[in-house]
Parts: C-alpha cells; sequence; structure tokens
C-alpha cells in the first residue's frame, strides 16, 4: 500500500530518479511477470492434486493459454503499427 501511494505521489510531481535507480526499477518491472508466472507454476508443481483449490485449473489455463496468445497479438499489433509508421514515412 505504501509503494501505490509513493508512485502516484512521485507521478504526481513528477519526479525522476536518477539514472541508476531508474535502471534498477526497470530491472524490477521487466521481471515481475516472469516471477509471477514462475512462481505460480512451482506451487502448482508441489501441490497435491487432492487439496488443489477450484481457482488452480483456472490461473493454469490463462498462464499456458491466454497469456501466450495475448502477447502473440500484442507482437503482431507492434509489427503492423511499425509498418504503417513506416509507410507514413515514406509519403
Amino acid at each position: 500500500m505504501l509503494a501505490t501511494m509513493f508512485g502516484v505521489l512521485s507521478a504526481a510531481m513528477h519526479y525522476e530518479p536518477p539514472v541508476a535507480l531508474d535502471r534498477l526499477m526497470q530491472f524490477l518491472q521487466n521481471a515481475a511477470a516472469p516471477a509471477a508466472l514462475f512462481t505460480l507454476g512451482v506451487t502448482v508443481a508441489l501441490r497435491p492434486l487432492d487439496k488443489m483449490p477450484y481457482d488452480v485449473p483456472f490461473a493454469i489455463a490463462v498462464k499456458l493459454l491466454v497469456h501466450p496468445a495475448l502477447a502473440l497479438h500484442a507482437a503482431v499489433a507492434a509489427r503492423s503499427v511499425q509498418r504503417g509508421l513506416d509507410l507514413i514515412r515514406r509519403c
């Protein structure tokens, strides 16, 4: 909760951190999603099937199906946007 408050406050004040701190935060930001997916996988792998909560199959489906589909869609969309920008620049 404190991190959220500090984030909102720094955004409202247009705070720009020093380069070293900004680079560290970028590394942490880029590692958040893979770390969450890894943690979910380890949690599922170590839990016996009879003690698995009802929401775990949904989380697994999201991890294995929805997340890769969204990543593919984002990559295709980014590529088509880049092609459109290239066409605009040529005109």
